[in-house]
């Protein structure tokens, strides 16, 4: 039995990645389970969909809102840690071996430390710990050092750029799988319904950041960006699509600020807020431009393929992931993840160039068949089947 572990239930990019492969790689390997830490979020709806087996693997609600972002909270309830660290160790232990399972996959930066510091003492069990995000603090570089002595823990990695934050080289480079089709043009009365249900302007371009609404993604850069655009030219319309997902505490509110913001900045007019959408083709289908916002680094960037499938050109920040999946002036652009000056003078560049903007868009369809989900696939049903 391989057992796929998630500590978040909703649908982040990390969660989609895992998503769409474990829809096709129970067709290869149905011997599988998702292990979530509650029984509720789109995540788990879609898995339950899927026809695939859940059991759910809880965590006390403190150690699950625990956020790097807040050092001192981490220093305040590290002894908490300690008192609760060896009997979490024992329940997973014992939750492994009641289950059966002889490879274990993690997403998350806690199932990563639970599951590996649990599998020291276990000799028949291998764990696959798939990196989606960077490491940064000095402590979990050297957790994932003592790791990987353990000859039943293998690493793999979303990209080059997570690859380099692990500081060591015993790691597998797999990037990101998506569908590939690309989208027929939409008809007229579908377009029409689009542009009704968000009340858009028909006369306007659309430019939009789409992501989890957290503080490292930018959104607050992207509405700064939007007010010097607006003060300097009225064909312009901008989306802020997402909300706030994440289970930690490091977040929350985030909704609430860049409302106040926008308001504060006299953006009413000419902004909307979209919550999370499942399915984000109607938002591409009337985006004119995608501004990738983040201003820390991005592990991977999978909003930037999800754009570029559906032929929408990015002006992306130049760190992390993007890195890997932008040419400038090729297929997208980049900007500073911390420069203003740079998203308005990108994004009015992409409105003002017409022509150049779609050589863009169809370089950019060419670029991303790396991306292809197929290949994801394989290379991780290669790696699964080492083990079994």
């Amino acid at each position: 039995m391989i057992g796929f572990f998630s500590i978040s239930t909703q649908l982040g990019g990390a969660e989609k990645s895992l998503l769409d492969f474990l829809r096709e790689y129970r067709k290869i390997q149905p011997n599988l389970c998702f292990i979530p830490t509650h029984d509720s979020g789109p995540l788990v709806d879609e898995i339950k969909a899927c026809s695939i087996e859940i059991k759910v693997f809880n965590l006390p609600t403190w150690l699950m809102n625990l956020s790097r972002k807040h050092p001192l909270q981490l220093l305040v309830t590290a002894p908490l840690l300690l008192v609760y660290f060896f009997p979490l160790i024992w329940k997973t232990q014992k939750f492994i071996k009641e289950n059966k399972l002889r490879v274990i996959h993690t997403t998350g930066m806690k199932f990563h430390l639970i599951i590996g510091m649990s599998l020291l003492l276990t000799t028949d069990v291998h764990q696959i710990l798939h990196l989606r995000d960077f490491v940064k603090h000095p402590l979990l570089k050297f957790i994932f050092k003592l790791l990987r002595m353990n000859s039943k823990v293998h690493f793999v990695v979303n990209s080059k750029s997570t690859h380099k934050s692990l500081g060591f080289e015993e790691a597998e480079i797999i990037y990101n799988g998506f569908q590939l089709d690309h989208k027929s043009e939409t008809p007229t009365q579908e377009l029409e319904n689009i542009y009704l249900k968000w009340d858009l302007p028909k006369n306007k371009k659309i430019v939009a950041v789409i992501g989890a609404l957290a503080r490292w993604k930018g959104q607050r850069e992207f509405i700064k960006a939007a007010s010097l655009l607006v003060a300097k030219r009225q064909d312009l319309f901008f989306l802020v699509v997402g909300s706030e997902i994440y289970d930690t505490s490091g977040d929350k509110g985030e909704l609430a600020s860049l409302k106040n913001l926008a308001k504060d900045l006299g953006l009413e007019n000419h902004l909307r807020f979209i919550p999370f959408q499942k399915n984000l083709s109607p938002i591409f289908t009337v985006c004119d431009v995608l501004c990738h916002s983040s201003i820390e680094p991005e592990p991977f960037g999978r909003i930037i393929i999800e754009a570029m499938i559906h032929g929408v050109v990015v002006t992306a920040s130049a760190e992390g992931g993007p890195l890997e999946i932008i040419e400038p002036k090729k297929n997208g652009l980049l900007h500073s993840p911390k420069s203003l000056s740079e998203r308005v003078d990108n994004i009015e560049f992409l409105i003002d160039h017409p022509s150049l903007k779609k050589e863009m868009e169809l370089q950019a369809l060419k670029d991303i068949e790396k991306f292809r989900l197929s290949t994801h696939i394989q290379k991780m049903s290669d790696l699964f089947s080492r083990y079994l």
